[in-house]
C-alpha cells in the first residue's frame, strides 16, 4: 500500500534521531500553515490559534514566515495515535 495518498502527496520522512542530528536544514521537509491545515483537515486559523500552546507541535520562524518540519508533525501524530488507542 503506497502511503503517500494519505499525505497528499508529501513526502514520507521520518529519520531517526542520531541522522536528525547531522541532516543539513536544507535537506529536511517543511509545511507551512496552509499546507498543515489541509494535512489535519482544519483552518489555518485553527492551526493558528493552537500555534505555541504546550502539547501543540513545534514551529519556525523563518523571515516572517512560519514553517513546521515534517519530522516534527509526523512524531506528533503519532503519539496523538497512540496516546489516543493505546
Amino acid at each position: 500500500m503506497d502511503l503517500r495518498q494519505f499525505n497528499h502527496g508529501l513526502p514520507l520522512q521520518l529519520t531517526s534521531k542520531d541522522y536528525a542530528d547531522n541532516d543539513p536544514i536544507k535537506d529536511r521537509c517543511f509545511l507551512t500553515t496552509e499546507e498543515l491545515a489541509i494535512r489535519w483537515r482544519k483552518s489555518p486559523r485553527t492551526i493558528e490559534n493552537h500555534r505555541g500552546k504546550s502539547g501543540n507541535v513545534s514551529y519556525y520562524k523563518v523571515n516572517g514566515s512560519v514553517l513546521y518540519d515534517l519530522n516534527d508533525v509526523i512524531e506528533f501524530e503519532l503519539e496523538g495515535f497512540f496516546n489516543a488507542h493505546g
